[in-house]
């Protein structure tokens, strides 16, 4: 079993400053662009770039900001003197692959300063933190009584209808515990990566088997790239109340201990004829995940360059739009009563039709182009 991938895959925190008035009116006028204009739209402050959305998000926040596609998610309250933790910011998993975790910190705390933050230490209260281990193991199959934990742990089982090769109603994840808790997941990644079209993950998989000096993954072929996820998240209640966890420092110093407690809380065994299920062995998979999560985590640097990420995201953008393009005129030339033999020509006259409904549209082209770049901002940043 190869590991393609172990490290963070998650964080969320609150951040104790509040925003100044101005930055505040600014976002103001921008939200209501984006309820205007019916998606984010770009903003600048103090040289950060952003779009701003035209809801903010549960728990008062008023305004939600987007840093791009390997940053992170801001929700920010209106100013307010009484409630000094004004700010909750989420990392996505594609910025701390791109940037590892310190580098995200810095390159987050960078932000946070731009928007109004003091340099005050122990001004930061860590959320939530997700951890991952990405397994190649084409012939595992999830069993779902293979889970031996504590007699109080919730368990869920998600099975899904996926047609593979013939098999349809294969379990494909398993959930013990609940947020904002502790929670450990089993499921099957590359499924989820396909159907979602994450394309960091195949990028960042194929890296690691490169250097394993193993050729690329072929994602047709499931039988032979199926990648399963063993995941632990934390919750606010289980960081704070279990572990003190409040900062980064309390997070650095407790996270091994978190870490052993919960693989002797949980384990995915192989069963075996002994009645006594606490006896079974650990399956190998979840073993090998245990030490890449205990002995291997901190080591982890940046996975992949994020010009690259954006690259190919824009790229998979393309592929889709074209996708669906072409859908549409056939489904045009089939209203048409176009035969297949002459569906050139149509082709033919439906770029004619279109080139002169773009040359006298009431809008010129130049603003629709930069109405529709504004919207693709975060994936063609390196080329603007």
């Amino acid at each position: 079993m190869d590991v393609l991938y172990s490290g963070f895959d998650g964080l969320d925190l609150a951040l104790k400053f509040n925003i100044g008035g101005d930055f505040a009116a600014y976002l103001e006028a921008k939200q209501k662009e984006a309820a205007a204009a019916r998606y984010d739209v770009p903003g600048e402050w103090e040289g950060e770039t952003f779009t701003v959305a035209s809801t903010g998000g549960q728990g008062g926040y008023a305004f939600r900001l987007d840093t791009g596609l390997t940053d992170e998610v801001w929700f920010l309250k209106r100013p307010n003197a009484r409630d000094p933790w004004g700010v909750r910011v989420s990392a996505k998993s594609a910025a701390l692959l791109a940037h590892g975790l310190d580098g995200w910190q810095r390159k987050m705390e960078a932000t946070a300063l731009a928007f109004g933050a003091e340099p005050i230490p122990r001004t930061t209260s860590i959320a939530r933190i997700d951890l991952a281990v990405d397994i190649l193991a084409p012939d595992f199959e999830l069993d779902d009584d293979a889970f031996v934990m504590h007699s109080r742990s919730n368990r869920k089982a998600i099975k899904e209808i996926i047609q593979t090769n013939g098999r349809s109603g294969r379990l494909t994840s398993v959930t013990i515990g609940k947020m904002p808790g502790r929670q450990v997941i089993l499921y099957d990644k590359r499924e989820e990566v396909l159907t979602k079209r994450k394309v960091e993950w195949p990028l960042v998989w194929n890296a690691r088997r490169r250097q394993l000096g193993q050729p690329d993954l072929d994602f047709s072929d499931a039988d032979s790239s199926r990648v399963w996820r063993v995941e632990v998240r934390a919750g606010k209640h289980h960081l704070k109340k279990h572990w003190g966890v409040t900062g980064w420092g309390d997070l650095h110093t407790s996270l091994p201990h978190m870490l052993e407690t919960t693989r002797d809380v949980v384990r995915y065994c192989a069963p075996s004829p002994d009645s006594n299920r606490s006896r079974w062995p650990i399956h190998e998979l979840w073993s090998v995940a245990q030490t890449e999560l205990l002995d291997r985590l901190a080591l982890r640097p940046p996975c992949i360059d994020p010009v690259t990420i954006r690259h190919e995201t824009a790229l998979d953008k393309i592929e889709v739009l074209t996708s669906q393009c072409t859908g549409i005129l056939i489904g045009i030339a089939a209203l048409k009563g176009v035969e297949a033999s002459h569906f050139q020509t149509f082709l033919a006259e439906t770029t004619t039709r279109v080139s002169n409904n773009v040359q006298y549209h009431p809008q010129p082209l130049q603003d629709r182009l930069a109405r529709a770049a504004d919207r693709y901002a975060s994936l063609t940043q390196d080329q603007r």
